[in-house]
């Protein structure tokens, strides 16, 4: 499912888990596939108008603009991206507490 937002939603976004999505699966979740690839490499906090991942900072913008643009068609309209459903956020909290334990 694509989520569209605005330059006016992107201070709405901070402390949120995003998934990052290709336009020909756009209703695959992170609990399918390889879970060490969504981990590294597809899922995002947002810190204010950054994506942080697991490991590295994903991509920073220096515009709400540029966040809205980069957020809703990233890499030439193939990807988006897209707030965790709940059952991804739990999904996503048991495999954080077992990398943790």
């Amino acid at each position: 499912m694509k989520q569209i937002i605005t330059k006016d939603e992107v201070q709405n976004l901070s402390g949120k888990f995003v998934v990052q999505l290709n336009n020909d699966t756009p209703n695959k979740t992170i609990d399918e596939g390889n879970w060490g690839f969504w981990e590294e490499k597809r899922i995002s906090l947002i810190v204010g108008r950054s994506f942080h991942g697991f490991y590295y900072t994903h991509h920073s913008c220096e515009t709400d603009e540029e966040f809205a643009e980069y957020f809703n068609n990233y890499v030439d309209n193939n990807r988006f991206h897209r707030l965790l459903t709940s059952k991804e956020i739990d999904f996503l909290c048991k495999k954080l507490k077992e990398n943790n334990y």
